[in-house]
């Protein structure tokens, strides 16, 4: 295996299916300043844990290690790893199999780090151990589960574990009628099998090895490691809630409100304190300190009794799980599906954190690591990581309908069980944290004129954020989709058309209208609960199919309509002339969808996301998979090559990626910038995907991004945020992704081909997502050049590694004093280059007054430097009474054959792009005003990184960074580097020198 800067390439022999042991043995021995690698590690594990816990695949599905990579990719970007998403975006794209890659999942807001993973069955009971966490499940089983992920064997049982016990490496579980496990610190059996009595409620393991359990009847029982149970001196009629075991005493709590301390001596055990509680117990447990926290039966109160008195800690409804930490905190889990964490003496808020399901168990791993149990699935939470309000969804109101705006990639909607309503953008995050409300589930949301259509148990509703709903029909509504412009809805056995002036009803159903689809043909059908479709052609005739079915999906390439039937999984094609089969999907899918390449998207509940393609003449029942992702997901939408699915509370986008698609040498992709009308600004990408930039958003970005003071500045930063965002957002992204291809530390250029008009100022070199640092700054990079067609037909060079002999580099300064700093700077310059092999045409920069001067003075040479003022107009010579014209200017440069010219002049881009057009390969000029002292760093930066060699783009963005620490304002949007069309950007062969 092979490394790539902080990260191993295993796929770089030209097979992704990598030893993923090998490669934790590679990582474990990665240096401890290599974090990206230890992140790596991490997601690794948990990846191996979590594909274990899914349905093995299948015939006909993505090979293991596809998946374990799709799990990768979505545990770094829940955990905000950039580094370890991008690998195994990489490690994906190695695949060359099509997958889906996430793009943003709804649980990701939460700053806090969290892992999941699987236990074999349900989990009952949790208790910290030696290795993380001790767990028995439903089904007997007992496990560990360790901070890095995943659960082991421990042993197992003949009933379902009602409790389990732990310290360093004792550990014991019990069941419903007694039967018990064990296991010591030399791996044996240290306690014989429990006497047959009532279901052990509470069990507890010393230090030394003294186990206490106490039962559903109120029977305290302990047994010393190689010793014989014995029953203890005090008894209530009413079930034990909590146990705890030390040298020399047992702490016991019963349902009934009542506490006992017993301690040891004179050969036994003897009740030394007793206490109520003042009610019926919920739940309770002991701290290692003696404190006892409870909740009493209809109270919301948390309170914790120390030293015979009692207080409450904080307010908590329905607390079921609580438990302490080695340090002292304690965690409540209520019947809100959150879990509070502090410490009841310091008096502070309690920490909360949201899960998505009911909460079957509770236990800290550490002071650090809290794991929650919800049924089967596991969630450690990282109580060092601070974190924040994530608004995911709970149990009681799960997400029931998703929708995907066709015209906008970046929005998507979700609607809940109890008719909550949530606009997501492009990363997730939620346009508004007070969702909209209708009355009853959402079953269908649908774009529609800036909003959203919706289906809801109380009726259809047109929504557009962040507007109430509007009501359209207070009758039952399961479907919703826009025909010929116009919203239609099911309004209870009624198909209706809502027109400008009123409702139309299209057609009466003898059931509830259970779904509608529109075709690219513009024929509109409709199925109602019977199973029976009617569809309207083109030429609005109806025909009516009535073979039973459950679910219709427009299939827009083909003009076709498709049924999912109900009697089998198989997407059938209908017509008027009858039915045919067209696809088929696994069984037990809860959502299907189709996208615009006429495939098929599923989401279950136990094998995840799943896309299959329409079933060959010669298969017989076999699905044809695509891509799949692992997970546990109930309902999904597609639109274009985007999907969206949700389940267990959160949503999570997805791209449909087929890296087969991928060019054989990425690294650039071309932007096309054109005027669209006058209010609108059309940037296309590869494939004719593009965005619709508003022309008065990037008219205040080019005002602000010439003002001088640090507010203008951080106006133009932030208005580029907003543009690059719906740049990013319209499909940039993933064109970055297929531009680096297999290698995710590659930099990626951005190649603009800007229309000439006002279009060229614009300083597109702001745009950048918001949440992101500038391009230029991002790691790895993501430059930016403008790109120049040569008017004399004169193309790039090849290979610029092709350049014999070392290279000339000309300074040319005017007289100004101004400019009187530029001879220190070359001298400077002078020492650094020393050693690139470079041969300075003079010591000293050349001064020129007039015109003849210049012409004297610009020999052929392969770097040329240009130090003076200029203007739109041209460039001002001292004694020339008006400015060299910018044409007359860049044949005089252009003519002696350099490679690389830098322009330091106010509003020299003009000439940069001028100079180009005449064949040179690569120029530096400034968009608006410059300051030649601050701009002095940028010069020398960028001539000694492309004398050794770096490509000037890159040689650019370096240079950049030392620009923008003078502390010039605006200094990210002034600097533009043009190129030549064709040219790969290596200007000069690499070199061992800088």
């Amino acid at each position: 295996m092979t490394f790539e800067g902080s990260l191993p390439l295993p796929w770089q022999d030209g097979n992704a299916d990598i030893d993923v042991p090998a490669l934790f043995g590679l990582l474990d021995s990665a240096p401890d300043a290599a974090r990206s690698a230890r992140d790596l590690a991490l997601a690794l594990r948990y990846a191996s844990a979590r594909t274990r816990g899914f349905a093995p695949p299948e015939s006909g599905t993505a090979p293991l290690h596809v998946r374990h990579a799709q799990v990768v990719l979505e545990t770094a970007v829940e955990w905000r790893m950039p580094e370890v998403e991008r690998w195994a975006v990489a490690w994906l794209t190695a695949s060359r199999l099509p997958h889906l890659r996430m793009r943003w999942s709804s649980r990701s807001r939460d700053g806090r780090v969290r892992l999941d993973g699987r236990a074999s069955g349900g989990v009952q009971t949790m208790a910290g151990c030696r290795e993380g966490i001790c767990l028995g499940t439903d089904t007997g089983e007992v496990e560990a589960w360790t901070p890095d992920g995943g659960t082991t064997r421990a042993g197992a049982m003949r009933e379902a574990v009602w409790t389990v016990a732990a310290n360093q490496d004792w550990l014991f579980a019990a069941g419903a009628h007694a039967h018990s496990w064990c296991r010591g610190p030399g791996g044996g059996s240290p306690w014989p099998e429990l006497p047959h009595a009532a279901g052990v409620s509470a069990a507890a393991v010393s230090a030394e090895g003294l186990v206490v359990c106490g039962d559903e009847r109120g029977v305290i029982r302990v047994c010393e490691p190689g010793g014989r149970w014995a029953g203890l001196p005090v008894r209530r009629p009413s079930k034990v809630v909590a146990v705890a075991v030390a040298a020399g005493w047992i702490r016991v709590a019963w349902k009934d409100g009542w506490t006992a301390v017993l301690v040891r001596g004179g050969g036994g055990w003897h009740v030394h304190i007793e206490h109520g509680l003042g009610g019926t117990v919920g739940c309770a447990a002991w701290a290692a300190d003696g404190r006892l926290a409870f909740a009493l039966d209809g109270d919301a109160s948390v309170r914790v009794l120390d030293a015979g008195a009692v207080r409450t800690a904080w307010l908590h409804h329905g607390v079921r799980q609580m438990v302490w930490s080695p340090d002292g905190r304690l965690a409540t889990a209520g019947a809100d599906q959150h879990v509070r964490v502090a410490s009841p003496v310091s008096g502070t808020e309690p920490d909360e954190l949201g899960a998505e399901s009911r909460i079957t168990a509770l236990a800290f791993a550490s002071d650090r690591f809290l794991v929650t149990a919800h049924g089967r699935d596991l969630v450690q939470w990282d109580m060092a990581r601070s974190g924040s309000d994530d608004p995911t969804f709970q149990a009681a109101d799960e997400i029931t309908a998703l929708g995907l705006a066709p015209d906008d990639r970046g929005l998507s909607a979700a609607g809940t069980l109890l008719g909550l309503l949530w606009q997501y953008d492009a990363r997730g995050v939620a346009s508004q944290w007070t969702p909209a409300h209708t009355p009853g589930a959402v079953h269908q949301l649908v774009r529609h004129r800036g909003g959203w259509l919706v289906a809801s148990q109380g009726g259809a509703y047109w929504w557009r954020p962040p507007e109430i709903p509007r009501q359209l029909s207070n009758r039952l509504c399961l479907a919703v989709a826009v025909w010929r412009g116009r919203a239609v809805f099911g309004r209870n056995t009624q198909l209706v058309r809502q027109d400008d002036d009123g409702q139309t009803t299209v057609w009466e159903f003898d059931a509830p209208v259970r779904d509608i689809a529109v075709c690219a043909d513009r024929s509109l059908a409709a199925l109602d609960h019977n199973g029976t479709v009617v569809v309207l052609g083109p030429d609005g005739q109806p025909w009516v199919h009535e073979e039973a079915g459950d679910r219709l999906l427009a299939h827009l390439p083909e003009k076709k309509l498709l049924m999912l039937a109900a009697a089998d999984p198989v997407a059938t094609v209908l017509s008027p002339r009858g039915s045919q089969r067209y696809a088929w999907l696994r069984p037990g899918a809860a959502s299907v969808v189709a996208n615009d390449r006429g495939e098929l998207v599923a989401a279950y509940p136990d094998k995840g996301v799943v896309v299959f393609g329409q079933a060959d003449a010669g298969t017989r029942g076999e699905p044809v998979v695509v891509s799949e992702v692992p997970g546990q997901f109930s309902v999904v939408a597609a639109a274009s090559e985007r999907i969206i699915a949700a389940g267990r509370g959160r949503v999570a986008g997805y791209d449909r990626s087929d890296p087969r698609e991928v060019p054989e040498a990425p690294g650039t992709v071309m932007l096309r910038v054109a005027a669209e009308g006058s209010d609108f600004c059309r940037i296309s990408f590869p494939g004719g995907a593009g965005a619709l930039l508003p022309a008065a958003k990037l008219a205040r970005l080019q005002r602000d991004a010439g003002g001088d003071g640090v507010k203008a500045l951080s106006d133009a930063v932030h208005l580029g945020g907003q543009l690059g965002d719906q740049l990013w957002f319209a499909g940039l992204d993933r064109e970055i992704d297929r531009a680096r291809g297999e290698a995710p530390e590659r930099p990626v250029r951005l190649d603009w081909l800007i229309e000439e008009g006002p279009l060229v100022d614009h300083p597109w070199e702001l745009l950048h997502p918001s949440t992101a640092p500038l391009t230029w700054f991002a790691s790895p990079p993501v430059t930016m050049v403008r790109v120049v067609t040569a008017s004399c037909g004169r193309t790039a060079r090849a290979s610029s590694g092709q350049h014999t002999g070392r290279p000339r580099m000309l300074v040319v300064r005017t007289d100004d004093p101004l400019l009187g700093r530029v001879d220190d700077a070359y001298d400077q310059m002078r020492r650094r280059t020393r050693r690139s092999s470079v041969r300075l045409v003079s010591s000293m920069p050349q001064v020129v007054r007039t015109t003849a001067d210049l012409d004297r003075t610009l020999v052929e040479a392969d770097i040329v430097h240009l130090w003076a003022h200029s203007g739109r107009g041209g460039v001002v010579l001292p004694l020339e009474a008006r400015p060299v014209p910018v044409a007359d200017m860049a044949h005089c440069i252009a003519a002696t054959g350099p490679r690389l010219v830098i322009l330091v002049g106010c509003s020299s881009a003009a000439l940069g792009r001028e100079i180009v057009r005449r064949g040179v390969e690569a120029v530096v000029g400034m968009r608006t005003a410059v300051y030649s002292h601050t701009v002095q760093p940028l010069v020398e930066e960028l001539t000694a990184h492309v004398l050794a060699g770096v490509p000037v783009d890159l040689a650019f963005a370096e240079a950049l960074r030392h620009y923008v620490l003078t502390g010039q304002p605006g200094a990210p949007a002034v600097p533009l580097l043009h190129l030549l069309a064709g040219s790969n950007g290596s200007l000069f062969p690499p070199t061992d020198h800088t």
